[in-house]
């Protein structure tokens, strides 16, 4: 194994192994990228297309939850503007 692919192979381990956690729930390790990395071996391209694309899927749900929870941070206020209650309050989230 080159140095270069080495160098690569660690990077995209460390970055896969973040991935999975933000898909587990668990936040990733903190994380500085490197300061200088050669060129991208060719043999690694199709690794670092994969990952680029499970990112972009985990963005992709991050947003959606995201939007999820504005829609209903919305309703729950809404809710709590039109109605007084005397007795409490339980919103179905489910139906």
């Amino acid at each position: 194994m080159t140095p270069d692919v080495a160098a690569w192979s660690a990077l995209l381990d460390r970055m896969e192994s973040d991935v999975a956690r933000a898909r587990a729930g668990l936040a990733p390790a903190p994380w500085d990228p490197p300061a200088a990395m050669p060129p991208l071996p060719a043999p690694l391209l199709p690794r670092a297309r994969a990952l680029r694309a499970a990112h972009a899927q985990l963005v992709a749900a991050v947003e959606s939850a995201h939007a999820e929870l504005g829609r209903r941070l919305a309703r729950t206020r809404r809710l709590a503007r039109t109605q007084a209650p005397r007795r409490p309050v339980y919103l179905d989230a489910l139906g």
